[in-house]
């Protein structure tokens, strides 16, 4: 399990990657750095790259993740597109967008340029291994 993230302030944007066997401790452990970091007040805009996780997570679990990421005076432009490989991975991303907090939200698609479209950004596959990212262990 390796998870990352980095903010391009530059374009108000948060990506993180995250790889192998990730349950609702990981999850949590990442939201949480996210939110500490000291330039997360400028993010308009994430992206998740989980093409390569393998979702450890019960629909409970899933349920109190959404709860915590969940606030209630949302940014009315902010966006988050999740970058998906499997139909496992689609499904708990669809759960998620799915929650009406999420529902306008969140875009759940199978390529990056589709992901790009949906935030309004540009972005290069190979920015994912930038050796800048901050990791989360």
């Amino acid at each position: 399990m390796s998870m990352k993230y980095k903010i391009f302030p530059d374009r108000s944007l948060i990506v993180d990657v995250l790889n192998g066997k990730i349950g609702m401790k990981e999850m949590q452990n990442l939201i949480r750095h996210e939110m500490e970091d000291c330039d997360f007040n400028i993010v308009r805009r994430a992206l998740s790259n989980v093409v390569n996780v393998q979702p450890d997570l019960s629909l409970t679990e899933l349920q109190g993740l959404i709860e915590m990421m969940s606030s209630p005076d949302p940014e009315p432009d902010f966006r988050w597109a999740i970058l998906t490989g499997n139909p496992m991975q689609a499904a708990f991303s669809t759960l998620v967008q799915g929650d009406r907090y999420f529902s306008d939200i969140i875009g759940v698609f199978s390529t990056l340029d589709a992901c790009c479209r949906f935030l309004g950004i540009s972005f290069d596959e190979s920015e994912f291994f930038n050796d800048d990212y901050s990791l989360v262990e």
